[in-house]
């Protein structure tokens, strides 16, 4: 089991704490457990070479540093980082306190141990408060030691270099208290301007969720309707079609059996008997003729009909388009927003790691300064590299919330570039739209001049059938009742002729809007995978539930 999992055993209680708590928290687990294990192993060094009295003493500190871990571990971070700070306070003074030496040197040795101690309350403290009474306590404890043990030894009058020694200890632990209460204040409002960050990202980014879900559902609306609408085009097209090529055969049928009213004409010159004969054929055919052509009107009127209803249906799915595009806008402007609290997050990063790199160099000072005292400080110059090891670990993960900040905003550019990428699905769904409508217009059209030609196709065959009525005239009036009727048939041709030509155009536009169809389908689908594209680097972005930290 490594380091952090074992400080995480002891951070688990306060997992539902506010982000400065937790963060103290693990601080004081790492380093109360680091001493208590320099400790546990200086006492097992100091029981082999048979230093049995400060083996037990330093055994005592490690037992100390457990008991902390035991209290933080049932959830009293207050009370341990307390107890830890004023025990170290006590050890070190007690260190001092009973050490062979009894001069001024002490007191500033137990000066700089205090600003060590100073620093190591700006990693594990959670109150401002903490910092400033512990420069009390050991400003009261350099007083002390001045007093018990060099100010005997001095005669009873303090030196020259007493005063300078007292003043500069004081200074510096005065200043070090000072810096250590900045630093935790600084730090907790620094961690609760990032909690509140944090929550203002939170309340963004499910407004964000909630505007996809809702873009979603409509996306889906929309393409339920599409369906259905393509569905009803597809149906009325293939309808349209079938009357169509109808038409286009009775068309055709109408076309040979006028060319084969032209041949009877000519043959009838030859003979009353058999002009009469063909009069009357042709009169009959002229009038299946024409019912064959009022049942194409109709079915070409049915046709404009129902395509009048799909351009309603086409202008309904335009306007359904548009209001896709102005809720997507609404989300990319959520995106920027959450661009720029990401921005601000970082910022402020930054100035986090800047507090341990500085934290970082007041260990080393404090490591030159118990090398200074020599063997004494020795112990304590472990104590300072372990606090200054410490910070450099806070650095880091200064750097890796940043480095994971910096993933969380690139998550969210994706968003961005995902949500651009659907705009421009729906601008082609509305421009595929108004190309269907413009078609669905022009097909209306070609049904109404195809409807025209239908009637006049319609006259035309009256008045063939009309000429069929003087079958009983003289001779010479047939003849001239036929000339009459092959003029009639030319132009009969001539109009089927231009029937023949609608009835292609309108197959050419049928299998156009067949092409567009096809194209709205696969639009709807591009925009269901948008939209699930979408979703899916939403969730990428979020935190994980199990750790907290981002997905990427």
């Amino acid at each position: 089991m490594g380091k952090n999992a074992v400080a995480d055993f002891f951070t688990k209680p306060y997992l539902a704490s506010p982000l400065i708590v937790r963060s103290k928290s693990a601080t004081l687990s790492v380093v109360a457990m680091s001493l208590g294990g320099f400790a546990a192993t200086l006492a097992a060094i100091m029981s082999v070479t048979g230093a049995f009295a400060v083996a037990a003493l330093v055994a005592g500190f490690a037992c100390f540093c457990a008991a902390v871990l035991g209290l933080l571990r049932a959830g009293r971070y207050r009370f341990a980082s307390g107890a830890f700070l004023y025990g170290l306070f006590a050890v070190m003074f007690l260190a001092i306190k009973f050490d062979q030496y009894r001069n001024i040197y002490e007191c500033y040795v137990f000066g700089t141990l205090g600003g060590i101690l100073l620093i190591t309350s700006t990693l594990v403290s959670g109150k401002s408060a903490q910092p400033v009474t512990l420069t009390v306590l050991i400003l009261a404890a350099i007083a002390a030691l001045y007093v018990l043990d060099t100010l005997p030894g001095s005669g009873g009058a303090p030196t020259l270099l007493d005063i300078q020694s007292l003043a500069t200890s004081f200074i510096m632990v005065t200043v070090g208290g000072a810096f250590a209460r900045s630093v935790v204040a600084t730090q907790s409002r620094l961690v609760e301007t990032v909690e509140r960050d944090a929550l203002v990202e939170r309340d963004r980014r499910e407004a964000i969720e909630r505007a996809v879900s809702l873009v979603q559902a409509k996306a889906d609306e929309i393409g339920k309707r599409l369906v259905a609408a393509i569905e009803r085009m597809t149906a009325s097209i293939r309808s349209a079609e079938v009357a169509v090529r109808g038409i286009e055969t009775g068309a055709g049928g109408l076309e040979t059996a006028l060319d084969r009213s032209v041949s009877d004409n000519e043959s009838a010159v030859s003979g009353q008997v058999t002009v009469s004969g063909a009069l009357v054929g042709y009169s009959r055919e002229v009038d299946a003729v024409s019912a064959a052509i009022g049942q194409m009107a109709a079915s070409i009127r049915s046709i404009g009909a129902k395509t009048a209803e799909k351009r309603d249906s086409v202008r309904a799915l335009s306007g359904l388009a548009r209001d896709g595009e102005e809720r997507l806008s609404s989300i990319r402007k959520a995106v920027q927003e959450a661009l720029d609290s990401a921005d601000r997050m970082l910022e402020l990063s930054a100035f986090i790691v800047d507090v341990a790199d500085r934290t970082n160099l007041l260990g080393m000072n404090a490591s030159i300064e118990a090398a200074h005292a020599g063997v004494q400080g020795r112990g304590f110059a472990v104590v300072a590299d372990q606090i200054r090891k410490l910070a450099e670990e806070a650095a880091k993960s200064s750097r890796v919330i940043a480095d994971t900040l910096k993933d969380t905003r690139e998550s969210i550019g994706k968003i961005a570039e995902e949500d651009a990428r659907l705009e421009k699905y729906f601008r082609r769904i509305a421009d595929e739209t108004k190309d269907v409508a413009s078609m669905i217009e022009e097909l209306i059209s070609g049904v109404e001049e195809i409807s025209a030609g239908a009637g006049e196709i319609v006259g035309s065959a009256d008045r063939a059938s009309s000429l069929s009525a003087p079958t009983k005239k003289a001779v010479e009036t047939s003849r001239e009742a036929i000339g009459r009727s092959s003029e009639s048939i030319r132009a009969v041709e001539e109009t089927t002729g231009a029937v023949l030509g609608r009835c292609r155009e309108a197959l050419a536009h049928f299998g156009d809007m067949t092409g567009s169809i096809g194209g709205l389908r696969d639009l709807g689908m591009e925009n269901e995978r948008g939209i699930v594209e979408l979703r899916r680097a939403l969730d990428l972005a979020g935190p994980d539930p199990e750790t907290g930290g981002s997905r990427t």
